[in-house]
């Protein structure tokens, strides 16, 4: 394990080796970061069609995705009476677009894992398995390893780095 001993090194080591810098691969351009394990469970539980959450839960999961230093504005809940309630894809959205001043609007369309195209058409997969964004709003499917990005030029994440720039990537990749 090498420590930069001095503050130009320190300096030097976070720009080049920082997780901007290293999101895609010189080779061939493909991402070298991917999602794994407990990130891919959590966003799958997640965006569930019967996931709901009161404002608490709902601010609480929010703010675990931050650092405090970035303006999220709370959207408009997805049932109002007899209670508030919002939806698992609304934080996938903050995820992705967490305010209005925010440059990102990713329009992105994939299969799943768990689409079955004998069932139904696309955005009606009766198995939540098309997951269609449209202006960085999830509006139908699962967020599962194809569409967050198996290591492929697939996924989201590869759409954020060529369409935005490795900063917005990382951005959602650090959450």
């Amino acid at each position: 394990m090498h420590l930069p001993q001095t503050e130009e090194a320190r300096t030097e080591a976070s720009l080049l080796m920082g997780v901007e810098k290293n999101l895609i691969t010189p080779r061939n351009g493909e991402p070298l970061v991917a999602a794994s394990q407990d990130f891919l469970t959590a966003s799958y539980l997640i965006t569930q069609r019967d996931q709901f959450f009161d404002k608490e839960t709902f601010c609480q999961l929010v703010a675990y995705l931050g650092d405090a230093s970035e303006h999220i504005e709370l959207p408009t809940p997805v049932i109002l009476k007899p209670v508030k309630l919002w939806t698992g894809k609304q934080i996938f959205n903050i995820m992705v677009r967490p305010n209005k001043e925010s440059k990102v609007r990713v329009n992105f369309e994939m299969k799943e894992k768990n689409y079955n195209s004998k069932l139904a058409l696309k955005h009606f997969c009766p198995n939540d398995g098309y997951v269609c964004f449209r202006e960085s709003e999830l509006i139908s499917g699962n967020i599962a390893k194809k569409t967050i990005g198996d290591g492929s030029k697939t996924g989201l994440l590869y759409v954020l780095l060529q369409d935005y720039s490795s900063r917005e990537a990382a951005r959602v990749m650090n959450r």
